[in-house]
Parts: structure tokens; sequence; C-alpha cells
């Protein structure tokens, strides 16, 4: 070898803080070739990319974790629950990511992070109107065999959010009709109340999901349960339209739901619900089944009135059919349905309310 001419060092043999050095330089694709090209690179290197990866990913994404879980990533999962003594992960961390993994379904997952230490109960914030359980979120997305996972690793099925809802809440609001028969088979409470009170037969009829409906009240659900509002489940059968809710509104009937009931601020009925929202085939049952056509809001409007001014025809010839009186007077107003479908530009009705004011008179004479 020629005078002063220095033989290159193997870059094997450099020490650690040099390799360190020139991982810091190179962008993460090129620190993962230099960490495949010899097995000590690789232990010298994990640690590094680790914690690169928990500086650089992405903030919605919250954590390494929370990527890796939302990826189905269960080796990733695994080295990085390993790490924990160089980059302790939190409870919270591991608790959110046990949340995304019963949301995803990936049971597999859940019992991976469990045994790390995930915390079942944790009511963890996921950005949401509510706090929320992993059994909540398994229960409401419909996935039945990480909810048995959650609650065979004893998730509580009495469990919580916020706003007091139950995983049974979850799971009617999301019309999941398996989850649900799982939840009540191992005794859930059909009777919990969430912070508005209302059961899980109030969030089951939005969904328009019969067969959800029909397990809970087999299951002893207060049918007459009346949430802060003072509405029934028989009023959400109509203020939330869908496809299932006629035949949902049907089965309430035909269990005897109350249709004079009425809620303690307005005093309004399901039948003046169904008549405001022009809700034929609603207020076509709840006629069959009793309701009062001269029942009276708070203001003193029958449902005739209400018809009248919301122009429906159909509807207003129903309840002259069912003796609704077209001369009754508003209490503050003292004014007829006619006039109130005078002032809401509904001359049709107005003509047809008048015509029957007439025969009604030479009826009485």
């Amino acid at each position: 070898m020629p005078i002063g001419q220095v033989r290159p060092s193997p870059l094997l043999d450099l020490p650690i803080e040099i390799i360190l050095m020139i991982a810091d330089i190179l962008d993460t694709r090129d620190v993962g070739s230099f960490l495949r090209t010899a097995r000590r690179y690789a232990r010298i290197l994990d640690s590094h990319l680790y914690q690169r990866a928990r500086s650089h990913i992405c903030a919605d994404e919250n954590s390494v974790l929370g990527w890796a879980v939302k990826r189905n990533q269960a080796p990733v999962i695994r080295k990085l629950l390993r790490k924990t003594r160089d980059a302790p992960i939190s409870l919270e961390a591991k608790s959110k990511a046990l949340c995304l993994a019963a949301e995803a379904g990936t049971y597999h997952l859940i019992k991976l992070l469990v045994d790390a230490g995930a915390d079942l109960s944790l009511a963890i914030d996921m950005g949401r109107s509510s706090t929320c359980s992993a059994l909540q979120l398994a229960a409401g997305n419909g996935h039945e065999i990480a909810a048995r996972v959650l609650l065979g690793m004893g998730a509580d099925i009495a469990a919580t959010n916020s706003i007091q809802e139950t995983a049974l809440h979850y799971a009617a609001r999301g019309g999941q009709e398996s989850v649900t028969r799982l939840l009540l088979e191992r005794g859930a409470d059909v009777a919990a109340l969430t912070t508005s009170r209302e059961t899980a037969l109030h969030y089951a009829v939005p969904s328009g999901n019969e067969a959800v409906v029909k397990l809970l009240l087999e299951n002893g659900v207060d049918l007459e349960a009346t949430s802060y509002t003072g509405q029934t489940a028989l009023f959400y059968a109509i203020g939330f339209e869908n496809s299932g809710s006629e035949s949902i509104l049907n089965l309430l009937l035909a269990k005897g739901a109350n249709v004079t009931v009425s809620d303690p601020y307005r005093h309004l009925t399901p039948l003046h619900f169904a008549v405001e929202d022009g809700n034929e085939w609603a207020v076509r049952s709840l006629l069959a089944n009793g309701a009062n056509v001269m029942d009276r809001d708070f203001l003193g409007h029958t449902t005739l009135h209400i018809a009248a001014e919301s122009g429906n025809d159909a509807v207003v010839r129903m309840l002259l059919e069912k003796g609704a009186e077209v001369s009754a007077v508003a209490v503050e107003e003292d004014d007829t349905p006619q006039k109130y479908a005078e002032w809401s530009g509904h001359e049709g009705i107005a003509r047809l309310l008048e015509e029957a004011a007439t025969q009604h008179v030479g009826n009485l004479a």
C-alpha cells in the first residue's frame, strides 16, 4: 500500500454512533435498505425506525399502534408491543387501539391488545359525540365474533359511555340483530336508560330493523317508557321514517302501544306527529287502533287544524271520515281548520272543509 494511503474501514466495523448518524441523513426507504444489509444493522436501526415512525405518523391516526391496527398488521403490532422498554405505549394508546380493532371486527387483534394490557372497560374519546368502549363499537358495527371475544375476556356488558349508552343501545341503533341477540342472551339490561332517558327500544325503532325490535319486546323492554321529551317508541316509529317504519309501527300497535299518550310539553300525540308529517300510512294505522282525532295540543289545535295547515288532502279526508269536527276552534287564535287552510293557501282543502261544514249543519237540521 502506498505511503499516506489510508485503508478504508469496513462499514460493518463502524461504531454504533456513526451508523445512527448515517441513518439520520437518509430517508425512511433508504434506512430500510440500510437495515437489510446486515443483521447487526437490524439490531441497531430497528428502534431508530420505530422512533422515526412515532414522530412522523399522520396526526389523525394518533400513533403507530393505531396505524398498524387500522391496517390489520399483527406482526407490526407484536413488535411495537415488545418495544415498551425503549418507547412505552400508554394504557390509553393501547385501549384506543383496542377500540379500533373492535370497530373493525379484527378479533385476533383484540386478543393481542388485551393480553398486552389494553383496558376492556375504558371508554375512549374517539373524536365523536360521546366516548365509547370496545364492546360498544363491536356491537354497533355488528361484529358478533369480536363481541363474543370481548365478553369472553371480561368486558362489562353493562358498561356505559359518557351519555349512559350501553352496548345494547349501540347494537339496537345499528339494527344489529345477531349482536343484539347475543347481548340479551348474556343478560344485557333492556331497561337501561341513557341520559336522555331512552331505552334500547327507542334506539332500535329508527334503525328500521323489525327483528331487533321484536327481540327487545320479547325480552321485556318497556313499550311505554318515555324519553326526556316524553315520547315513547311509538313516536319514534313515526318521526324517523324509513323502509322498515311501517312494519315496526304496526308491530308496536299490535303489542298494545298506547296511541293516546301525549308529550308533557306540547301535548302532541302520535297522531299529531303523523298528521304534521303527512304520513298517510301512519295516520291510517293510528286511527284504526283508536287514536282520537279530537285530541288537542297545548294551543288547542286538533289534528284537523294541523292537516289543513299542512295541505295534505288525503289526511284531511281520513280525519273527516273518523269524525273530526270542522267547526272546532283553536284556543289561542279562535279559528277553525278552514281558516288555517285559507291562510296557508290550500284553497282546495278550504273548499273541502267548507263543504263538510255545510253538510254537518244540514245533518243537524
